[in-house]
């Protein structure tokens, strides 16, 4: 089951309807959801070849800050200066893959739902807890329309930067199965370093299974990082595949 929470400035349901609409907008290849019958005033609910999920009004902001507290790691916030406002409201969106799916499947599955719900109920942004991450509205439908593999909304980061190096963290990969990514660079190579960040992650997760230790990987041919294994600077009871550049 993958959950998530989309965050309003006014409590509203969005209908069925509309959530569909948006999501063959996003993602017309993909098997189209159908609105179900509910009993309940508050839920909606949808399904597909895929799947089916949720979307449940509680007209009270996430507690405990948790939503704003994960904005800091979110891709779309950085460089903007500036963090989440303030929501009134949210909606639950619980989503149960169909079998079958592999995690790669049902995460791109999940993305692709959750920018749905947010053009249909006009939110300002999504809090993925999986992904450690709260992202701006318009950035998640923007990734989610443009990318084939959306993976800075399916991932948090976590940046640490001195004057000689930086290094990131992906928050999310335990949702594939897969060990989170640490990866150090050059600090003048930030920006650079990024765009890899997320195109290995994407290698990783389209062939689902670990690099292993010693293997190599790089931004070139002659460029050849060792892969190797260390604990997580942010829990170190788990452990991340290291790339140091």
């Amino acid at each position: 089951m993958h959950l998530a929470f989309v965050l309003l400035a006014e409590p509203a349901l969005p209908a069925p309807q509309s959530i569909a609409d948006a999501y063959r907008s996003i993602a017309p290849s993909a098997p189209p959801f159908l609105g179900e019958a509910s009993d309940k005033q508050d839920v909606v609910a949808l399904s597909s070849k895929s799947g089916s999920f949720f979307v449940s009004l509680i007209p009270l902001p996430v507690p405990k800050g948790e939503a704003e507290s994960a904005a800091r790691f979110s891709l779309g916030y950085f460089g903007r200066g500036q963090t989440l406002g303030p929501h009134r409201a949210h909606l639950i969106v619980p989503f149960k893959a169909a079998d079958g799916l592999t995690p790669f499947e049902q995460v791109q599955t999940f993305a692709r739902i959750l920018a749905a719900v947010i053009v249909a109920s006009g939110a300002i942004a999504v809090y993925w807890g999986s992904a450690s991450a709260t992202h701006p509205a318009d950035f998640f439908v923007d990734l989610a329309r443009s990318m084939d593999v959306p993976m800075p909304l399916w991932n948090g980061v976590s940046m640490a930067r001195t004057t000689q190096r930086v290094s990131l963290l992906s928050l999310g990969m335990n949702q594939l199965g897969l060990d989170d990514l640490l990866m150090t660079a050059p600090s003048n190579e930030a920006n650079e370093v990024l765009a890899y960040f997320f195109d290995l992650l994407a290698y990783v997760g389209r062939r689902g299974k670990r690099i292993e230790e010693g293997e190599t990987v790089g931004r070139t041919a002659d460029e050849k990082a060792q892969v190797r294994y260390v604990p997580s600077p942010l829990d170190p009871s788990k452990r991340v595949f290291c790339v140091d550049l």
